[in-house]
């Protein structure tokens, strides 16, 4: 039915947007790490 198919679409929308969230969360760890690792080799 509709109403089912409009809930899925709904449904696999937040799960995108929790993906995308998720990978923008990577992303500033990697960039983090990156700064970390810039900053002990100029120690080292």
């Amino acid at each position: 039915t509709l109403e089912f198919e409009q809930g899925l679409v709904l449904e696999r929308e937040d799960r995108i947007k929790r993906i995308e969230g998720d990978i923008l969360d990577v992303n500033q760890i990697m960039r983090e790490l990156g700064a970390l690792v810039h900053q002990q080799g100029d120690m080292i």
